[in-house]
């Protein structure tokens, strides 16, 4: 695999994991575009696949006593059903389309949101229906575009969830596809082992980008870190409906 390529991978990781552990989501919309430039769509979505794990994995272990067991049942359903549907159509499925389908539903909850932060009431129902379907939609968004994190990000903005908790949940389901996605490349035949050892440099970065994060994490107040969540949720969705 070229130098180019290792060496975007590893800058990859670094952002990823920084994004993982400071707000939960967001490496994925940040470094897929630039990935994309290096490789055709559908290889680097695969050959990124690894390093998205480990910065998941990272951030879980790091965050390992802020997760909502509970509530990380609740999505995992979804998810692998997503994930199973997105690997079948990596290759032929229309990414305009889902990238038009996922900055929309992402958008819409970001306004919710957005909406109920400025009227400072808190939600009162509607989290239950909420989880199944934009899981579904995480895991297919996760396997398609690797940036499934988004899609499920804007579903637990509904949950009564402090920011280590949302952040530490968020990363356990986002361990959670990225376990699925990873087992349906292999079957799928869509990853082979040059892109796990392609992988490798970029575990320090992605320690790195996790131990950074998390202090970043801490910095915020409960309020500011909504704001830059929700920020960063409708920034990420209008660039979906812009690259759609």
């Amino acid at each position: 695999m070229p130098l180019g390529w290792v060496l975007a991978l590893t800058a990859a990781g670094l952002v990823a994991s920084f994004s993982g552990a400071a707000l939960g989501i967001g490496g994925g919309l940040v470094v897929m575009p630039l990935l994309g430039l290096w490789l055709p769509p559908a290889e680097a979505v695969a050959y990124a696949a690894p390093m998205f794990l480990a910065a998941s994995a990272v951030n879980f272990a790091r965050y390992r006593r802020r997760i909502a067991w509970p509530l990380l049942w609740r999505y995992i359903p979804g998810v692998a059903v997503g994930s199973v549907v997105g690997a079948h159509f990596l290759q032929v499925a229309p990414s305009s389309i889902i990238r038009l389908v996922m900055g929309g539903l992402a958008l819409a909850f970001t306004i919710l949101e957005g909406l109920r932060l400025v009227r400072r009431k808190p939600i009162q129902a509607g989290r239950r229906w909420v989880a199944w379907p934009l899981s579904v939609a995480g895991g297919l968004a996760s396997t398609l575009t690797n940036i499934g994190g988004t899609v499920v990000s804007a579903a637990m903005l509904t949950e009564s969830l402090t920011q280590a908790w949302y952040v530490g949940t968020l990363n356990a389901v986002m361990l959670s596809m990225g376990v699925f996605k990873i087992g349906l490349f292999v079957l799928e035949g869509l990853i082979r082992p040059r892109g796990f050892v392609a992988a490798l440099p970029a575990i320090p970065a992605v320690f790195v980008g996790s131990w950074l994060g998390q202090r970043f994490n801490q910095r915020l107040s409960p309020a500011m870190f909504r704001w830059v969540l929700v920020s960063v949720i409708g920034a990420s969705s209008l660039m979906l409906l812009l690259g759609a």
